[in-house]
Order: C-alpha cells, then structure tokens, then sequence
C-alpha cells in the first residue's frame, strides 16, 4: 500500500495492487477473533485473548518505526484522497493540506458539506471508495460484527439485558483514538468527514420523484451512501464516554438541568460540544460542531428529514411498495443524535421542518429491523428527544397542530407537535417502566422519557386529553408504589418528575390545560396521601440499609417531591371544596360541564412560579454502548457483512454424515430473506478475481455484487 501510494506515475496496475491489498488486508482484520460475552466457552475468551494480543502488536512502536496500525491508518487516510484513485486531483496543485488552507475542496467526493470548491466525479471513482472503506470500518471495528451478544435472545429478563448490554463490543480503541486525536498529524480528516456527511444526506431515496422511482434511482448509489453511515458512526464514537462513567448504564449523573433564564447572557440554551469542564476534545466531533454556514445547515438539514421522510411516504403511498425504505435507518439515527448536540443544525431544523425532523425519528425508530436490538433503538430515540426538546428554540415551534402519520405504539390523538412528542415520550416510559427497577437501561429510557415530557410541558399550550391520561396513569402507578412499599426504590423514583410536568403546566398554562387541572382535583387524595408519606420514606429507607449514600440520595428525593408535590397539594385544598360545591349545586355529573366551573385564574393561589428546568443528556456510557452495538449488528447486516460470513467445519449429522454449512453471523432467516431481497447493488467486499492490469469500465479490479 504505502509503495503503490507513493508512486508519482499512478497506473492502472498501480490500482490494482493497490486495491488488491487493502482487500486482503480488510480480510485479514475481519477474521479476528470476536468479542465475547460473560460466560463464554473457554475457547472464545482464548481467541478473544489472541485478537488483543494481535491487536497489541499492531500497535507497539518499534525503535525509529510507527507502529504498524499507525501506518495502516494513515495509509487508508491517503488512499481515500489519492489521484488517479478515489479522486482526480488534476486540477490540485497541492493536495496535501497546510496551515493557512486545512481543507483542500476540490478532494472532497461530493458538494454538500465542507467548503464549497468541489469537482468530484460521482461515480467514476466509487468502486476504490467503497474499497478503502471497507479497510477504515475493518480496522475500527475488528471482530465486532460477529460478537455472540448481539445475536437473538428472544425474551430477555431485564438483569440479562444488562448484562448483555453492558459489554463493549469493539475490542480495541486504539484505531479512532489515533484518527480521532486532535494533538496527532493525521491527513485529510476533515476531507474525510465532510465527503461522507455529502454522500450519505445526499442520497436521493426517491429516484426521479415518481411512483416505484426508488427502484431506478440505483442501488449501488444506496449501498455507498449506507457505508458512509456506517463509517460516519464509527468515527463519531468515542470509548472515553464509557469509561468516564466506568461503565455504568445509569444516566442519573449525565443528566443536566439547565434554567433558560439564566443562560441569557450566554445566549445558549446547553453547553457547546466539547466544552464542558475537562471533556477531551475528539477531531471529527469537533469538526462536526463545527458546521455552520447556512449552505451547510441547510443541506444536512434537508437530507436528514429527506431520508427520514421516506417511512411518512411509504406509509401514506397510493401505491403498495411504491417506496422503499432504506436500509440504514439505525446508522442514520446514530448520526442524528450526535447532531443534536450541534446547536447550528438545532437552529436550522427550527427554521426549515422541526416537525418533520421530530416525526421522521418516531417513525424510524418503530422500524427497528431485526438484526438491531429494539431496546438500544428505543434508548437512542429517548436520547435524540431529549436532547432536542432541551433546546427553547425547539420547543417554542411545537404547539402547531399535528396531522401526520404516528408510530403503531402511539394510539390517535387530536393535538399539537408537543402532544406528539409527549405521547411518543410517555409510550416508552409506559413500556418500560415495570422493569425499570430490574434494569438500568430501561430504568435510562424511563428517565430520560420522562425528562422530554418535562421539557415540553412549560412550553405545551395545553396537553390534549389522551396525553393527560397516560401522564395520571403512570402518576398513580408511581404514586402506589410510595403508598405500599414506604420506599423511594423502584418507580416511585421518578414521582419527581411526574410532579415537575403537573407544577409547570399549572404555574405556566393553567387557562389552557383544563384536561389536567380537572385530573388533578379529582385526584385530591392521592396528594393528600402523599402530604403525609412522604416525609416517612427516607425513615423508612435508613432504617433499611446504614448507608450515607443512601441517606443523602434519600434526602434528595424527598426535597425535589415536596417541591412540585406542596403547591399543588396547596391549591387543591382551596380550590377542590368550592368546585365540589358548585358541582353539588348545579347536580352536574358530566366532566365536561364540571371542567366550565374551574377557577379562570390561580394567580395568588400557588407561590411564586418556579423557575423551570431544561434537561439535556451528555455523552455518557449508555449511549455510546448502546450505539456500538447497532453499529455492529448493522455492519454484520449491510453492504460489508461478507467480510464476516465463516464456513463451519464439518460436523456428522444425525444420520452420521458429515456436513458443511455457510454461516451468517447473525442467523436470522427472515432478516436475510430481507438482506438478501434488497440489491445491494455491486458494493462488495472482495474483487472476483486478482488482474494485472486495468478492467474495461477503467478500474484497476473487478468487483461483483454480494451472494443473493
């Protein structure tokens, strides 16, 4: 590779040398061992300690040498950029970027992103990209596809999902680390991020914008824009989210409130990427916070909600199948949560189809396909909501009414976008909250549910009537728990929050939310109840276990639940007599006439308005795990998974012949039947056969589409 890269007479036999190396190469770092879970055979974890002992090699520096994954990564970075194949440089006079111009334009593959200066052709040298990244996903990921964690496990318990999800699955970070390190010489990294963020939102999903036109509008333009992705996402990792946290799966300490009213002066609604305290900055994720020319904002804003909006259209064609869905939604979803921490692309979504941004990622997360673990999914569309009602500016542009198509598992309402995003957000806390106390990650998606719906309730101009009963429905679940068990473990964890959504709607849009208000009063003595227990549960808690963690953890919640919970115990004993009367007095006994005799106005009834909270997520372990292993699973699924496919060894069946079967790593029938029924459209991983010389369509190797 570095020989054929450093010729200045670049050949077609050059190219296929080249090309034909990086091939083997990407065999041969695919074929590591993967990693294993806990309780693994004896002979995986030893396989699994050969790999790291190889991977270990890679990376030892020798006297006067890089280390060999050094000089892998950087050939694999050049190769990405060299003349004659991945791009045409002939018009660059200095390819290599400087310090008074860092990026070249004219390199990357695809307007769009990056400096404006592109001259790429968009076909011509696709084939050697797609080459080239096969090696930069193989060196990043190693054995990771093929991790026996990521295959079936039917119905899990909670403790085993965990258990499951708790594991790193790429073994070595010793690759992004080196690309991603700011402080290290690496070429063409911002080149790099920008062709891919081009190539993949600027995929076209809808061919010429006529019925069955994603059928003609190419496949092989598919798979290359779904490798972007998938590198993009690698890339974007960063393994010091994980183990800053060590590991826990909990998001209880990276979930940060903020007060609008006093980030004025800053004029930010949360920190800015990459600076918060002592984070250490991470090359591509700074890049990326980086973007924000209107031209840029814009594209990616348009391709985002473009390839989102093809589950809407598929759902609402006049014609069956007359769109296809494409088949990296999950990578796409990655790339939209590390944009939601960039406040540019925020803003610009705000400007161009919030709405759409918002309904396109409850859509794509409710088709989760069967290689990608529902529960990562749904713990990434928590942490994509959350983060992008943390911002003002979002949540000022949702009490338009809602008309589009919603998720299966979100029942019809008649609303605003704040009630969608609401009913989407309780949905999952609804769903997972009965194994929140067995498992820390439901108990995360639970949270973070919550937090969303606490975010769009000082904004919402009045939740509608079926938000409002899925939000008494799990106050009273919570409420239960605190009543029988005299603790504060378990759901009863999140009453908090549940009080924090009823305080801000009363204190801040009490005309407009007679729904809640009139279910609050009817539940008066649910708050009674609460007066008077309350206040016994951290007792309860200390004589339980002598811990000060404990007891200060206790104390807390106990401070948070009497700060929502005794003004509106407050205002229900003054109000809820007076209504009770009038009721009696006109013998009304329907809820809609009941709800005409609420006071008009509370002012004077309840303290001073709070000073409400804002709450976004920061990197934090159950992210970054979470998006490793779709990350996984889709490359085991994707453009590259021949990379991973093994042939078992013989073995005599039950009639004593010996067999020899082909092996996925991931054995799903249907989810191959659905691979394999999908062209993936001449992206393979290997050239038919090794050539001397140059192919008739110009390329130095010959390549053929994946096995149907």
């Amino acid at each position: 590779m570095e020989t054929q890269l450093a010729k200045k007479d670049f050949d077609a036999t050059a190219e296929t040398v080249l090309a034909n190396a990086m091939v083997i190469l990407s065999y041969l770092l695919a074929a590591l061992p993967p990693a294993t879970s806990r309780g693994s055979p004896s002979g995986d974890r030893v396989a699994e300690a050969a790999n790291v002992s190889f991977m270990d090699r890679l990376w030892q520096a020798e006297l006067g040498h890089k280390p060999l994954g050094e000089r892998i990564a950087d050939a694999v970075m050049r190769a990405l950029f060299h003349d004659g194949f991945t791009v045409d440089g002939s018009d660059v006079e200095d390819k290599e970027p400087d310090s008074a111009s860092p990026v070249v334009p004219a390199l990357i593959w695809q307007e769009g992103v990056g400096p404006e200066g592109s001259h790429q052709p968009k076909n011509d040298l696709q084939e050697n990209r797609v080459v080239v990244l096969q090696l930069l996903v193989t060196l990043l990921s190693g054995g990771a596809p093929t991790a026996p964690i990521l295959q079936e496990t039917g119905e899990e318990d909670a403790p085993s999902i965990d258990v499951r999800l708790s594991r790193l699955v790429i073994l070595d970070v010793r690759p992004l680390a080196y690309l991603a390190d700011p402080s290290r010489t690496v070429p063409f990294r911002a080149e790099l991020l920008f062709s891919l963020l081009s190539v993949s939102l600027g995929y076209d999903p809808h061919g010429f914008g006529v019925p069955y036109g994603g059928y003609f509008a190419g496949a092989k333009q598919e798979a290359f824009a779904h490798v972007c992705l998938q590198a993009l996402g690698l890339l974007l990792q960063d393994v010091r989210d994980a183990t800053e946290s060590r590991g826990d799966l909990s998001i209880s300490s990276s979930l940060v409130a903020r007060k609008p009213q006093e980030l004025l002066v800053s004029r930010k609604s949360i920190p800015e990427e990459g600076h918060e305290g002592d984070r250490i900055q991470h090359a591509f994720r700074e890049i990326l916070s980086n973007i924000s020319s209107a031209r840029e904002v814009e594209f990616m804003v348009d391709g985002v909600i473009t390839l989102l909006g093809t589950v809407s259209k598929e759902k609402g064609s006049y014609l069956p199948s007359s769109m296809r869905l494409p088949p990296f939604l999950p990578e796409l979803l990655i790339l939209v949560f590390h944009l939601t921490s960039c406040r540019k692309f925020v803003a610009g979504a705000c400007a161009e189809d919030i709405v759409g941004l918002i309904e396109g990622v409850l859509l794509a997360a409710s088709q989760a396909p069967e290689h990608v673990c529902e529960t990562t999914l749904s713990l990434i569309e928590a942490a994509i909501l959350l983060n992008i009602t943390s911002y003002r500016e979002v949540c000022a542009e949702l009490d338009e009414d809602y008309e589009g198509n919603v998720p299966e598992s979100i029942p019809d309402f008649e609303g605003s976008v704040a009630d969608l995003v609401a009913m989407a957000a309780l949905a999952q806390a609804s769903e997972f909250l009965n194994k929140s106390k067995a498992s820390t990650v439901h108990d995360s998606i639970v949270q973070m549910s919550f937090a969303t719906v606490v975010n769009v309730s000082t904004f919402a101009d009045g939740l509608c009537m079926e938000v409002s009963s899925r939000l008494f429905s799990l106050f009273e679940r919570c409420a239960k728990a605190v009543q029988l068990k005299r603790s504060r473990q378990g759901v009863a964890n999140h009453l908090p929050m549940l009080l924090e959504v009823f305080d801000n709607a009363l204190q801040y849009r009490y005309t407009s939310n007679t729904n809640l208000a009139y279910g609050l009063m009817t539940r008066q003595a649910i708050f009674r109840d609460l007066v008077s227990l309350v206040p016994q549960v951290p007792i309860a808690a200390e004589l339980e276990q002598e811990n000060e963690n404990a007891r200060e953890q206790n104390r807390q919640w106990q401070e948070a639940v009497e700060a929502h919970l005794l003004p509106i115990a407050g205002l229900l004993e003054v109000t809820v007599p007076v209504l009770e009367a009038e009721v009696e007095k006109h013998e009304i006994s329907n809820s809609e006439e009941a709800k005409e005799l609420l006071p008009r106005c509370i002012l004077g009834l309840m303290p001073p308005p709070h000073a409400f909270q804002m709450r976004h997520l920061r990197r934090c372990a159950a992210t970054h795990i979470a998006c490793e292993h779709i990350l996984a699973a889709s490359l085991g699924d994707g453009p590259y998974s021949p990379l991973w496919e093994v042939e078992e060894e013989s073995t005599p069946n039950a009639s004593g012949e010996r067999t020899k079967e082909s092996k996925k790593t991931r054995e799903r029938s249907s989810s191959r039947a659905r691979s394999t029924s999908r062209s993936r459209g001449g992206v393979s991983s290997a050239p038919s056969k090794v050539s001397g010389g140059g192919t008739p369509n110009g390329s130095g190797h010959e390549m053929e589409g994946s096995p149907a």
